[in-house]
């Protein structure tokens, strides 16, 4: 391995999973300190400001080209000056290993996040459902979920059947059930798309007064990926944790997301499913003015074409 490699300026995106751990433990360029908990989970504690971002995420996405191999705190870091804690699983994980559990409960215990002003927990789908559930360690906090999860536990959500192998992990133990366990919570966002029933019905099982809940219909599974090509991930985190918190300013914020290319294709195959071709070309119209390709063109002039057709003749 290289001693003093740059993490923020050197790409780790081709790295396997094990030689990219080994990389940042070899590290000298930053107060970088990596704990492995278990084979399949890691933890990377980067100190820096008074503020800690808490985050989960999986070594696919990180290891993307585009990303690369750098955890989303980071980003935090640079920009913002955080520290940032970032639990990192090799493949998709739900976080309820033995190895991660306690690797919590000794953050509790020796008073690590004692020292932090603030404490920002976020994640995304299954990584989101670990920051909610783990942020009981942190009274207070903010906890900022993205398609949120509940539990999987089949006795409280037999609607839910996605991840039916999935139905095997224990989801009753210590920070389990994820809404209890934001009761503590300054302040809890839930990012949700109301199109989708299971969505919508894990937002619903979040009921402590503390919650402020986004509907972003089509757009949750699309809001991370949108705010990080526009490098405007830090702003938005920085939106939702301030102590001067205002939901129009999310609003706003989420508004990113009408130029996003990925999220206008999935409003138009939306509203083409539902034959509504006076949206559909509005959505067209859009985003040709803000989006490259020709799939709006082609759609657009398609539209028209059958508008003409089903016109009745003179």
């Amino acid at each position: 391995m290289k001693d003093n490699i740059d993490i923020f300026e050197t790409s780790l995106a081709k790295l396997e999973y094990q030689d990219w751990l080994l990389s940042l433990d070899d590290n000298k360029t930053v107060d970088l300190t990596v704990s492995f908990l278990g084979a399949n989970h890691a933890s990377l504690m980067l100190n820096a400001g008074k503020t800690l971002f808490v985050h989960f995420e999986n070594y696919q996405d990180i290891a993307a080209e585009h990303r690369k191999g750098k955890p989303l705190g980071w980003t935090l870091a640079d920009n913002l000056g955080w520290s940032c804690l970032s639990v990192i699983s090799k493949t998709q994980s739900w976080f309820r290993d033995e190895a991660v559990i306690n690797f919590f409960d000794t953050l509790v215990d020796d008073g690590s996040l004692d020292q932090f002003e603030q404490v920002v927990f976020y994640g995304v789908g299954p990584a989101g459902y670990a920051a909610a559930a783990f942020s009981v360690v942190a009274p207070l906090s903010t906890v900022i979920v993205n398609s949120p999860f509940a539990t999987l536990d089949p006795v409280i959500t037999p609607w839910d059947r996605r991840n039916l192998r999935k139905r095997k992990v224990d989801f009753r133990s210590r920070y389990g059930y994820a809404p209890d366990m934001v009761a503590s919570a300054e302040r809890v966002i839930l990012l949700y798309n109301s199109t989708k029933f299971e969505n919508s019905m894990h937002a619903a099982l979040f009921l402590s007064k503390n919650v402020e809940r986004f509907n972003i219909r089509l757009g949750s599974s699309h809001l991370q990926n949108a705010l990080l090509e526009r490098d405007e991930i830090s702003a938005f985190i920085e939106t939702c944790a301030t102590d001067n918190f205002q939901r129009s300013a999310v609003v706003c914020a989420l508004k990113t997301l009408r130029n996003y290319r990925p999220y206008l294709l999935s409003m138009l195959q939306f509203m083409d499913k539902r034959k509504r071709p006076a949206m559909s070309k509005r959505i067209c119209t859009h985003a040709m003015r803000h989006c490259r390709g020709p799939n709006f063109r082609r759609r657009l002039d398609a539209l028209k074409a059958a508008e003409q057709t089903a016109a009745p003749q003179a």
